[in-house]
């Protein structure tokens, strides 16, 4: 009886462990990156059609989610701090593949980069 008793409460302990895993390590990975950084794009998107309008592309970036708001931040390199609330994508960038991460969010570097350079007016849904 013993014997099947421990058996049962080792299976439902491996259960929970295994079920606990994947939200473990998403937590795990998250605070990683906010503490000590990470590798990111975020897509800034008009909020009327949904128009990417700005995109980073941020290297080694501590990205934080602001509390009590839909927002995120980062300090830029030239030590701004970036807000960005509203309509936006980001991605955290895995194993230095920025393409795959850029798809993840329907973008690629070459419209990212362009994005960067260019200033869109969300007023007129036009870049400048």
């Amino acid at each position: 009886m013993k014997t099947t008793t421990w058996r049962s409460l080792t299976a439902a302990l491996m259960l929970l462990s295994l079920t606990a895993c994947d939200g473990f390590m998403r937590s795990c990975s998250s605070g990683i990156a906010t503490e000590f950084g990470g590798d990111w794009v975020v897509v800034e998107l008009t909020e009327a059609g949904g128009l990417p309008y700005r995109c980073w592309m941020l290297s080694d970036v501590s990205l934080s989610s602001e509390e009590g708001s839909d927002g995120i931040y980062w300090q830029a390199e030239e030590g701004h701090l970036v807000h960005v609330a509203g309509s936006y994508d980001f991605v955290q960038v895995q194993g230095g593949d920025w393409e795959r991460a850029l798809s993840e969010i329907n973008m690629t570097k070459d419209a990212c980069e362009t994005i960067a350079k260019r200033r869109f007016n969300p007023a007129t849904n036009a870049y400048e």
